[in-house]
């Protein structure tokens, strides 16, 4: 390469480092869109500070609410099965009930969420314990909780974080076969492992896991910002992960800058810095990550409005893969309370009631199937799929 190449490509990596400073500066909310329309073992813990991960980016390159009618029915949901609503999912790992449906804490830590529940959709999975939703486990841990949301089926041949890369069809592959290009979907996660659980064919999609783990890259380091924040990732320590953990900033602002750049028609994020934390004992850095979690979703919300996205049927969704044992520390099947979860679902299909009850046995096995019927993809018709849960789409009275 000449001089001259090579001046020119550190003239562009400083670019992008100084277009990170100022959109780190600036939260992302407050912005304006001007977008076009074999067995691999991961290290995780069984069961970095925000600032410093920035800094990295930077230098490297309830009472329950009143029961209320459903904004759409579920015939008004079939009839319109040809309009095909955005989708984000966003998997925050290891996040327990008790922070989310605690009035005072969830005030605090995710005030955003609750916002979203009260105004735009609804809870499940608490207060109560007559209100639990669950993962089916029986091995409370991350890859099986990852695939158990992604194809809507309970983790039978995957009980641990090693396993073979799904062999099912998930959802990312399910709205893959109705869009034009791999640009539409996406999988972008700061724990690699959930490579193993997003898509049958990956490299058919857009998938960044974990520091160097990518498919498509060229479409997901489109523009300079991208190409700085992906290097960025690449060259941070995994702390407080371990292997190839990319910290849930850098993670998270990849994902936020793709949703806006390419508006893609299924965006599945996963952050996962609460359960690194809840591993160290550390509840206070658990409470940050959440904190930071919570503005992110706060984010999403924002481009939604930004772009009309709300009003065309976007759907929000946000859970977690496994809750924690009493200890905090642990989770996993010797502690089946672990097994708690929950689900924030957000948008104009959404059947609002703020704090749902199921009324049923939820399992994280449903998000798929609720999916499905408000996003107007093929239903799941095998026998272990889970069923669409009933007060998020309006089949409750």
């Amino acid at each position: 390469m000449s001089a001259a190449s090579r001046c020119r490509v550190h003239l562009d990596v400083m670019r992008a480092q100084i277009c990170t400073i100022i959109i780190h500066a600036c939260p992302f909310r407050h912005r304006v869109f001007l977008t076009s329309p074999g067995v691999t073992t991961f290290r995780k813990r069984e069961g970095s500070a925000l600032l410093s991960a920035l800094l990295l980016a930077a230098c490297a390159a309830a009472p329950r609410a009143q029961d209320t009618a459903p904004l759409s029915p579920p015939l008004e949901i079939l009839d319109r099965r040809a309009e095909r609503p955005q989708v984000v999912i966003v998997v925050l790992d290891g996040v327990r009930h008790q922070e989310i449906f605690d009035d005072n804490l969830a005030g605090e830590i995710t005030p955003n969420l609750r916002r979203l529940a009260s105004t735009r959709g609804a809870l499940v999975g608490g207060p109560g314990e007559s209100d639990a939703m669950w993962a089916t486990g029986p091995n409370f841990v991350s890859l099986p909780g990852y695939r158990e949301i992604m194809t809507g089926r309970p983790s039978a041949d995957c009980q641990q974080n090693a396993c073979a890369p799904i062999a099912l069809d998930t959802l990312a592959d399910e709205f893959r076969a109705e869009a034009a290009s791999a640009r539409e979907i996406a999988v972008i996660s700061s724990w690699e492992g959930i490579a193993q659980a997003a898509s049958r064919h990956p490299e058919s999609i857009v998938i960044s896991c974990g520091r160097k783990l990518i498919h498509n890259r060229d479409v997901l380091a489109a523009d300079s910002l991208s190409t700085a924040l992906l290097r960025a990732g690449e060259g941070a320590p995994p702390a407080p992960g371990s292997g190839d953990f990319r910290p849930d900033a850098l993670t998270a602002r990849i994902a936020l800058e793709y949703l806006a750049r390419e508006r893609p028609r299924f965006l599945f994020l996963g952050l996962g810095e609460p359960d690194e934390y809840a591993h160290l004992d550390d509840y206070a850095g658990y409470l940050r990550s959440l904190r930071a979690a919570d503005r992110v979703i706060a984010d999403i919300d924002a481009l939604f409005e930004q772009t009309g996205a709300w009003k065309r049927d976007a759907l929000l969704l946000v859970t977690t893969d496994h809750g924690r044992a009493r200890d905090f520390r642990h989770h996993g099947g010797d502690v089946p309370e672990s097994g708690r979860v929950w689900l924030l679902a957000a948008g104009q299909r959404v059947a609002r009631s703020h704090l749902a009850s199921t009324r049923q046995v939820a399992h994280l096995a449903d998000i798929a199937s609720t999916i499905r019927l408000l996003a107007g993809l093929p239903s799941d018709t095998t026998t272990s799929t889970g069923a669409p849960i009933a007060s998020l789409v309006g089949l409750e009275r």
